[in-house]
């Protein structure tokens, strides 16, 4: 089962369709990382990886830490096939649509219908009351408890 963000667009928006988007490994992100980027119109992150991968080959050339430099463009893209989707989320995010669900399916088909099913059972229920902000001048009190069951409970041996 893979899971998948919902993000709804904002409005006036001139899709008005929710955007799906499957948190995880993605292998296309591995093989080519600024092309995946720029495909999902992540310019900056585009252009700052292009940038570390042209680096990382100039050193490459010449001397003997070329192997190390070899696998550092091999990371790059493990971390780009890693934290690519986080990096879609994010740039979502700055363009106005907000995160409206996380949904556990099989596939993209499964996660839609799960989400239009929650959609129509909630419709007509009324939206839910802000919660009030934390008060700064409340205070913090730390209240002792059990360390991962390592040790004992205050007043008992």
């Amino acid at each position: 089962m893979a899971r998948y963000v919902v993000f709804e667009p904002p409005a006036g928006n001139r899709d008005p369709l929710p955007v799906f988007l499957r948190d995880g490994f993605n292998l296309w992100a591995l093989i080519a990382p600024p092309l995946w980027l720029a495909w999902h119109r992540l310019w900056v992150e585009a252009l700052l990886c292009f940038a570390i991968l042209l680096g990382v080959n100039f050193w490459m050339v010449d001397g003997p830490t070329g192997p190390a430099f070899a696998s550092l463009s091999t990371l790059i893209g493990f971390y780009v096939g890693l934290e690519g989707p986080a990096m879609r989320m994010a740039g979502l995010r700055r363009r106005g649509f907000s995160e409206m669900a996380a949904i556990e399916a099989a596939n993209i088909e499964e996660a839609e219908l799960r989400y239009a099913e929650d959609d129509d059972v909630f419709a007509d229920a009324p939206p839910p009351e802000p919660r009030p902000a934390p008060s700064l001048a409340a205070p913090i009190t730390f209240r002792p408890g059990p360390a991962l069951g390592l040790l004992g409970y205050p007043g008992r041996n």
